[in-house]
């Protein structure tokens, strides 16, 4: 059976957007200045192993962090 172009084009996308989010949030977490290197690793490691949860997570409580001094 084969799909309808619009859906798999639909599914596409929504896979493409999902995808570019996963790996902004990686990069935001590896990057964040207000983040200690184990803590860091830690929501890199949450993010990949948590995926959606993970997300979730780190944009709720992990972007903000411990503000260094």
């Amino acid at each position: 059976m084969q799909l309808p172009f619009f859906y798999t084009t639909e599914l596409l996308l929504i896979m493409i957007a999902l995808f570019s989010f996963f790996v902004y949030t990686v990069y935001h977490a590896l990057n964040n200045p207000r983040l200690y290197n184990t803590q860091r690793l830690i929501w890199v490691l949450i993010i990949l192993l948590a995926t959606l949860l993970g997300w979730i997570a780190y944009w709720s409580y992990g972007k903000n962090g411990n503000i260094k001094k």
